[in-house]
């Protein structure tokens, strides 16, 4: 009698927090429901995108707002497919989707805009989370109901088959080990699935499960600094390490004019502004002085470059058969987007986050497929007094901003003029 009660009560709080959750607006809860919305179960990918939905986004934190537009087709595309013109696919993770910034200021709609006279149709089918295989798995999809394909941009993700190892500390996977275990335990991609259902139907149980996720990130963070203050303290005198932790200079903050504020917005777009000017990064001069910190972390280029790992190098194999198959152009993008591998690439040095774009470039040269590296251009990144490198990016977010997706719409449309011609 007492379990019984115990379950009504449980279900009653459950009902009555569903409730709750539903009509009270939580700012930052209601970034994850947003985010959801926009989301749906795809059981060849794992997460798709929902059709018919448009949704404004807001960042919790304010880094970012926008709106977002999924076609019928499940594609962050304003516009349907036209029968006429002929189709270029962007294909790739959230870069690609356009995390940051509204429908119109990513660079995937901005190419479908400069081009539209010459009778072609960019359609953007990048999807946040997806690793080598569900990219491939997505364009099979595409290739289903799109017809008169002529080229694909494949996107390659610097988190696809690498990831940093302070991330692994953290238990942050790269995404193709996680499509890789899900591919091998049914257990494992049956208990995803169910998951992702069940915190679709009620925000109780999806908030449940960002607490969990929120709670273990933490717990191994804690965990790491635990570590590295054992390792401080072995290598320091106790003195050493009390002034190192506990004894950091005051920092001054100054804010910025607010016609400087201005200028920000105008470059930037609708993304995160700080308001401590020396995170503003605009340069006085370019080329634009590579950080002390960073420099310290360039090095040589390196004499051998390691294999993709086999699950990565057959889903790119796949690739490459069903370019061959369907009778579409395979252009492989890379993106620069961390901003270490940039300041050390502007001083010709190497940074050890940019061997996944080695790695992938070397793979699919090998493989007599192009390989357009945006890398090539970064140093117009910078600006004389206006903007420099990470006006590009969303701080502590990675995502481009709507100056970012500018930059790169305007490269890519210097090699496919190119590439149109031929």
């Amino acid at each position: 009698m007492k379990i019984k009660r115990l379950i009504i009560i449980l279900l009653g709080f459950l009902l009555l927090l569903e409730i709750f959750l539903r009509l009270y607006k939580i700012e930052s809860l209601n970034y994850f429901r947003n985010v959801k919305i926009i989301h749906k179960y795809n059981q060849n990918y794992f997460v798709g995108l929902r059709p018919n939905t448009t949704v404004y986004i807001k960042h919790f934190t304010g880094k970012w707002e926008g709106k977002f537009t999924i076609n019928s087709l499940g594609m962050r595309n304003i516009e349907e497919p036209d029968r006429k013109r002929k189709k270029i696919i962007c294909l790739g993770d959230s870069l690609v989707m356009g995390y940051g910034v509204s429908d119109e200021d990513t660079f995937c709609y901005i190419l479908n805009q400069r081009f539209k006279q010459t009778g072609y149709q960019f359609l953007n089918a990048g999807i946040d989370g997806l690793g080598s295989l569900g990219a491939y798995q997505r364009l099979k999809e595409v290739l289903g109901y799109v017809k008169n394909v002529e080229s694909v941009l494949f996107f390659i993700s610097p988190n696809d088959f690498t990831m940093p190892e302070i991330f692994i500390k953290r238990g942050i996977l790269p995404d193709d080990v996680i499509e890789k275990k899900r591919l091998e335990d049914p257990l494992k991609r049956y208990i995803d699935s169910f998951q992702f259902i069940l915190t679709d139907w009620s925000y109780s149980f999806f908030i449940l499960k960002i607490t969990i996720k929120q709670l273990l990130l933490k717990y191994a963070i804690f965990k790491n600094e635990i570590k590295n203050n054992l390792d401080k303290i072995k290598n320091q005198t106790l003195k050493e390490y009390i002034v190192n932790s506990f004894l950091l200079p005051e920092r001054k903050i100054s804010c910025p004019k607010p016609e400087e504020k201005k200028l920000i917005y105008k470059t930037i777009g609708y993304t995160y502004i700080t308001y401590e000017k020396q995170k503003l990064s605009r340069p006085i001069s370019c080329p634009e002085p590579v950080p002390e910190n960073i420099k310290n972390e360039c090095t040589n280029f390196p004499k051998t470059i390691p294999d993709l790992p086999d699950f990565t190098k057959n889903v790119y194999k796949n690739m490459i058969d069903l370019s061959k198959q369907k009778q579409f152009r395979l252009i492989i993008v890379i993106l620069p987007m961390q901003i270490e591998e940039i300041y050390c690439n502007n001083i010709k040095k190497f940074h050890p986050l940019r061997m996944y774009a080695l790695q992938a470039k070397h793979f699919f040269k090998k493989n007599n497929i192009e390989v357009w590296d945006l890398m090539e251009f970064t140093h117009t990144l910078c600006k004389q007094n206006e903007y420099g490198i990470r006006d590009h990016y969303i701080p502590e977010d990675g995502h481009l901003t709507k100056l970012g997706n500018l930059w790169v719409a305007e490269h890519l449309s210097h090699l496919l003029n190119r590439h149109l011609v031929k």
